[in-house]
């Protein structure tokens, strides 16, 4: 199988890194999108390794042969850390690095998540993420490989989804929230458990952050004022290591974690990745 999908035609100059960790094709319609702008061909890398170093391999495999690098990087949610840490392991290939709804970098930052999540939610769907939660967190890393793992794990990434979106597009009915799926995208469990664990630990430690100390090239943050993952959480720990010139934060006021499904603020967002890549 391969480990990436191209949109548009040579050169192909964009990369686009999806979240979760293991929520392939998440960046789909963004790719779509900007591939038919005709500036570069985009490449999406559909992560398939259970672990962060084969993550960054993958990607670095794909980069050195079917991209002309430097490249720019477009990571969302988990897919900002890969290209946060990718870009400071191999920097030569990095031409901008685009930050867009990226989890805090800091642990202080971490409690509010899920508390502004909750808020957001009526009891019964309070009790659906509680019983996931435990019945998921029970589990051992990466023995989450069965077809129901799969299916409730889509279910209840779909309805963060919702829980996390400000006036979304297509997600939702109106005025109503579904615990039902709302698309035929799937989220790989094992690698979802093996990658995240890593990833909080890199975070806990401070190693994170740390990556950003290796980066030089421009860093675009876009975030959305909605999203539970506090933008000042990305903001005031990315000022400490990145050069002040370099790095520029937009903040969309109407718009949740995935600004390209926002009614309100898709089109500031697309016109901002434009400016980006042009």
């Amino acid at each position: 199988m391969e480990k990436f999908r191209k949109h548009g035609t040579k050169p192909y100059k964009i990369v686009a890194l999806h979240g979760g960790p293991g929520a392939v094709g998440d960046l789909y319609d963004v790719a779509v999108t900007v591939a038919g702008w005709d500036i570069a061909g985009v490449m999406e890398h559909l992560q398939s390794a259970k672990n962060i170093n084969g993550q960054v391999e993958e990607l670095h495999s794909i980069i050195s042969k079917e991209t002309a690098a430097p490249v720019t990087l477009i990571g969302h949610s988990w897919g900002a850390w890969l290209g946060w840490i990718y870009t400071a392991r191999y920097p030569e290939d990095i031409a901008k690095l685009v930050l867009v709804s990226s989890g805090p970098f800091e642990q202080k930052y971490v409690d509010s998540i899920m508390s502004t999540r909750l808020s957001r939610m009526k009891e019964d769907e309070k009790l659906f993420v509680q019983d996931f939660l435990n019945r998921f967190n029970t589990k051992k890393s990466g023995s989450t490989k069965n077809t129901t793992d799969k299916v409730m794990l889509t279910k209840f990434g779909k309805f963060m989804e919702s829980v996390d979106a400000y006036d979304p597009i297509i997600l939702l009915k109106p005025k109503r929230r579904s615990l039902v799926s709302a698309s035929n995208g799937e989220v790989n469990p094992a690698v979802y458990a093996k990658v995240w664990k890593e990833a909080e630990k890199l975070r806990r430690t401070g190693k994170l952050l740390n990556y950003g100390k290796k980066i030089n090239c421009p860093v675009v943050v876009i975030h959305g004022n909605y999203d539970p993952h506090p933008f000042l959480g990305v903001k005031k720990p990315l000022k400490k290591v990145l050069i002040p010139e370099k790095v520029e934060f937009h903040l969309l006021k109407k718009c949740g974690h995935k600004p390209w499904i926002e009614r309100q603020d898709k089109d500031k967002f697309l016109k901002l990745i434009k400016q980006i890549i042009s």
